[in-house]
């Protein structure tokens, strides 16, 4: 029972539960950027943690191994792999729609057309290779680019980068646990989000963009909050 409850039981099953429901969204980029990113912070923390139990190890690996190939094969991991042997640059439109989004920055490369524009003037630059109708770019950083322009984007870039860089200081610097593996977390939660925005416009989703920010915030408060105290209790 005490091992059913400890903290690291906790955060197998919370994991678990992220990994099915990512698994069954069947997105390629998703399950990739997530995968990248678990790699990355385990191998931070191998690199970074002086005194590492045995114990460390073992739950690295087991998120691994239970994770990935035992529940995900439960849930549709086949599905999502087969997606990706059937991904073939022939199949897809989306590399025609991001040349041509790159055409139209030429224009207005500093400035941009305006936020939200993108659906009303990636027509006007379509070659005619791409037969359907997108509303988004499926590249968060074209469509920004050509939406916002490169100084806007740019700006935008600068803030992510240096809230990365607070994280990782956190994550290095810092004594409290918590305030590390808050560090950790947002700085695997920034390299995630980097990576799907390549293939995807999940930043268009307003709901998927505050959350972002909220990642973003806590990534540079994780290296200025003050380590929390705890009182003692005589019995």
């Amino acid at each position: 029972m005490a091992i059913l409850l400890s903290d690291k039981a906790f955060i197998r099953l919370g994991l678990v539960i992220m990994v099915i429901a990512l698994v069954l969204t069947r997105s390629r980029m998703g399950n990739i950027a997530f995968f990248v990113a678990l790699s990355i912070g385990s191998l931070l923390i191998l690199l970074f943690y002086k005194s590492k139990p045995k114990s460390l190890y073992l739950l690295i690996v087991s998120l691994f191994i239970v994770d990935a190939l035992v529940v995900s094969n439960w849930f549709g991991l086949d599905k999502v792999r087969q997606r990706l042997a059937e991904t073939s640059l022939q199949n897809e439109s989306r590399d025609d729609v991001v040349r041509d989004a790159l055409n139209a920055i030429q224009e207005r490369p500093l400035t941009g057309f305006g936020n939200g524009t993108f659906y009303s003037t990636f027509p006007s630059y379509n070659q005619g290779e791409v037969a359907l109708f997108y509303d988004h770019a499926h590249n968060d950083y074209v469509q920004f680019t050509l939406e916002s322009g490169l100084i806007a984007t740019s700006v935008f870039g600068i803030m992510v980068l240096f809230c990365a860089w607070r994280a990782l200081s956190a994550f290095r610097n810092r004594t409290n646990k918590t305030m590390r593996g808050i560090g950790l977390g947002s700085l695997m939660a920034i390299i995630g989000m980097l990576l799907h925005m390549s293939v995807d416009f999940p930043l268009q989703a307003p709901a998927t963009a505050l959350y972002f920010l909220f990642c973003l915030l806590i990534a540079n408060w994780s290296m200025t909050l003050p380590t929390p105290k705890y009182r003692s209790s005589r019995t």
